[in-house]
């Protein structure tokens, strides 16, 4: 799908960075925009792609700017899989929100006999 220059995480916050409480009629029609048109940036405009239940929770998600090769945010989707099964809307977020989670080192290795796994 391209590079990372074609990805933009968005945090959506309070000027003071605290977590955005969309109670305004104006700020609710700002985020709907963004989130239905997308965000023009670098002479680019980037997508709604998908977000982590995580990251959704915390008013973060993640845009694309779409290559040329696929015309269509589905187009998109559909690299990451076929969800076409998915009729029910939490459930198709969740799955493409696991392309979005964030994963952290825990430090632990498994030895077995045949294999060797280390989680980072």
């Amino acid at each position: 799908m391209g590079g990372v220059e074609r990805f933009l995480l968005v945090h959506f916050r309070e000027e003071d960075n605290d977590q955005l409480r969309a109670t305004n009629r104006s700020i609710k029609q700002r985020l709907r925009n963004s989130m239905l048109n997308g965000i023009e940036l670098f002479k680019k405009t980037f997508i709604y792609m998908g977000a982590s239940t995580g990251q959704m929770k915390e008013m973060a998600f993640w845009f694309i700017d779409l290559p040329p090769k696929l015309k269509t945010i589905t187009d998109a989707h559909k690299v990451l899989g076929n969800f076409d099964n998915i009729k029910n809307i939490a459930t198709y977020i969740a799955r493409v929100g696991q392309y979005f989670s964030t994963t952290w080192s825990v430090g632990v290795s498994v030895y077995s006999s045949k294999w060797f796994f280390l989680f980072i």
